[in-house]
């Protein structure tokens, strides 16, 4: 999920107790690349607390959304909690739920995701874990996720030694939909600037959704909890 920051006239939400950069572009950008836009159409929170992200044609353009905690972040357990099915995405979108540091390229960035999609293809798998580079044997793993609901929670405890990725059925969380342990040689060290959590919903290649429709997510939560120093725990949503 190569994520630039290329902004123009930055602009703040308050989502889920913390302070967001949405991110705004007036060419084509990474991810994608792909036009971004940063207005209340765009990207807004609603009278529950819940994020929305849009993909929406205006201008001549798709655009697609993305925002980005002001508030760097390291080692810890990172859990978002979705509110729409993102097992039912159109073929060329993406939902991107990652950690990135613009100033560590020697760490991949520090990017570890979890990703829907099934970029461009509707008979493939529609979800990933990946600690970046994801073309490195044994740094990405891919599933179908089929939901029961609207609501879905997934997240990730990035470790000095490893990353322990889950997701869940629901909002609680419910039945475990799939979990994975990377313990390669790609986990990244927290470091001074370890970088934000992202959130973004994009179109592969900047590529109109193979529907033609306009699209929305929502997001219901986000949390972060810091690693102990001493004694970190084990990833648990519940």
């Amino acid at each position: 999920t190569d994520s630039a920051t290329t902004f123009t006239a930055p602009r703040t939400i308050q989502f889920s107790g913390r302070s967001w950069t949405v991110k705004g572009s007036g060419s084509p950008v990474g991810p994608g690349p792909n036009y971004f836009g940063d207005s209340s159409d765009d990207v807004w929170v609603d009278g529950s607390g819940y994020l929305h992200l849009r993909i929406e044609f205006r201008d001549g353009n798709w655009h697609s959304s993305e925002v980005i905690t002001d508030e760097v972040l390291g080692y810890g357990t990172y859990t978002f909690t979705l509110g729409n099915r993102v097992d039912l995405l159109d073929r060329n979108i993406v939902v991107g739920l990652f950690t990135w540091d613009s100033f560590a390229p020697e760490f991949n960035y520090r990017e570890i995701d979890i990703e829907f999609a099934r970029w461009g293809n509707p008979l493939t798998d529609n979800s990933q874990y990946v600690v970046q580079p994801w073309d490195t044997a044994g740094n990405t793993f891919r599933w179908d996720t089929s939901l029961t609901g609207n609501d879905s929670t997934h997240g990730f405890t990035w470790r000095p030694d490893r990353v322990e990725f889950s997701s869940y059925q629901g909002d609680p969380p419910g039945t475990q939909i799939q979990s994975w342990n990377y313990t390669g040689g790609d986990v990244p060290p927290e470091g001074a600037t370890s970088g934000n959590a992202r959130i973004n919903f994009w179109l592969m290649g900047g590529s109109a959704p193979f529907d033609g429709q306009e699209a929305e997510l929502v997001v219901k939560s986000f949390d972060f909890t810091p690693l102990p120093a001493n004694n970190p725990p084990t990833a648990s949503f519940t």
